[in-house]
């Protein structure tokens, strides 16, 4: 990852965990747990679901890391890098999340956002200090198939970023809690 690329991954780190924050700080209880409708998440849900995705996505790039690099897998992530942050982030198509990243209650509301920070800063903690062909190491999106692990770092920015906007959704309801 060359200079640029490395100053485009922090900006949009830095920006999506702003987003996320600014909407999150401060609500009540009622309303991190208020739900549009049966079987819509929750903000505390949206927030556990980046923050255990982005765990377990960076937990994945570092053990790929490890492995021999793939460079003859290169020409499978063409044009990835423009697509990911373009599309992503819009909700006109819901994604069914894995199982394993589904919210379950694993923190408590007031937890939430130091959790997603944590997990937010060890990525960052990640980008600044790796050396790594980030490029020649490749594994599957569900979606998007063959991505190399700095688009999966792209994805983790443009992630958080689709949970903001579904945060603002459900703040925008028109029968979601006032601050009390």
């Amino acid at each position: 990852m060359d200079a640029a690329e490395k100053q485009i991954l922090l900006d949009q780190l830095h920006r999506s965990h702003e987003l996320v924050h600014t909407l999150a700080a401060g609500l009540t209880e009622s309303q991190w747990e208020f739900r549009e409708s049966p079987g819509r998440w929750s903000i505390a849900e949206c927030i556990e679901h980046i923050t255990t995705v982005e765990t377990r996505i960076l937990s994945r790039i570092e053990r790929k890391l490890t492995e021999p690099p793939e460079p003859e897998k290169r020409h499978l992530t063409v044009g990835k890098d423009q697509l990911i942050p373009a599309v992503i982030p819009l909700r006109a198509t819901r994604v069914q999340a894995p199982e394993p990243v589904r919210p379950v209650g694993r923190w408590k509301t007031p937890e939430l956002l130091s959790q997603f920070r944590e997990a937010r800063e060890r990525t960052i903690y990640f980008v600044n200090g790796s050396s790594h062909n980030l490029r020649d190491h490749i594994f599957a999106h569900v979606a998007m198939g063959e991505i190399d692990c700095y688009q999966w770092l792209l994805f983790l920015g443009s992630h958080s970023e689709r949970h903001a906007r579904q945060i603002e959704e459900i703040k925008s309801h028109p029968e979601y809690p006032a601050q009390s």
